[in-house]
Formats: C-alpha cells, structure tokens, sequence
C-alpha cells in the first residue's frame, strides 16, 4: 500500500452536473455513468455521491493495474469512454471512506493536468475544497513520475 497526499480542489462540475454542464449533463457525468459501473459488478455503486473529488498531488499519477476496467462504455449519445477504477480508501480529518480512483480515458474534458486525481466514494461529510487528504492504494497498481513543480524538479 501507498498514502498519497494530496488537495481538494475545484473540479469542472460536470461529474455533479453543476454550473455550465447542468443543461448538458443533468444529474452529473456519474449518474449517468453508474448503470455501466453496476452491470460491470463494481460494489456499492448505488451509494457513491453523484460527482468526483478532485485531488491534486504532488506527482503525476497513472492507473496501470485498475481493479475495474469499463471499455468504450457510450454512457450518452456519442460520448464514449474506457473507464478505470482503482479500490481506495479516502483519509480526511481522521475518518476512512472506501472509494475508487476514477479515470476516464480518452476524457471527454482532456483538461485536467496528469498531477490531478478524481474520486468516487460515498458523500464524505465536512469535505471541502482546500482540504488535505489521504489516498491509500496499491502501489503496484500505480505508476508515477514526478509533477514538474514538485520540489526538485526542474521543467524542460
């Protein structure tokens, strides 16, 4: 196992369905993608809270061995995604969650830097944006290398 630290932060609001993609994607990018991850046999589904969290790290973070692959699941008209889900347990303020890292690929919403992680779990209550947290996996499911602004490192 290995403990990542890392930042809540902001993410885009389409996993929830907030803001700009509320009239694109009601109810969240989640739920409608839950139907796949159920028929998949991905446990407690039915409970995760209907968008991501968004954590940045320190490293650039890459799933190599997920625990759940989804591949090329059309979750809506046009959109297809090979999702990969990698078992977690969530740290905050003392307390554990299980969850799963999330990672959509090719994303839909390529914007998001590779130092940057999302999240499914249950609502974990209290959570905020600025909060640290702690995200423990398998190591040998990751692969890593480090964020150009890691302490140390230098960019090309």
């Amino acid at each position: 196992m290995i403990k990542l630290d890392g930042i809540v932060v902001r993410g885009l609001g389409a996993a929830s369905g907030q803001g700009k993609y509320a009239v694109s994607y009601p109810g969240g990018t989640i739920a409608m993608q839950k139907k796949g991850f159920v028929a998949l046999g991905v446990p407690d589904v039915l409970k995760w809270h209907n968008g991501t969290i968004n954590v940045s790290l320190r490293s650039n973070v890459y799933i190599v061995r997920p625990t759940f692959r989804l591949d090329e699941f059309e979750w809506s008209l046009g959109e297809v995604e090979t999702f990969d889900l990698l078992r977690c347990v969530i740290e905050h303020k003392g307390w554990n969650y299980d969850g799963y890292i999330y990672r959509p690929h090719p994303s839909v919403h390529a914007v998001h830097k590779a130092d940057l992680v999302e999240l499914v779990a249950e609502k974990i209550p209290g959570l905020s944006y600025g909060d640290a947290i702690k995200v423990a996996t398998d190591k040998n499911a990751l692969s890593f290398l480090p964020s150009p602004d890691s302490p140390g490192m230098q960019p090309l």
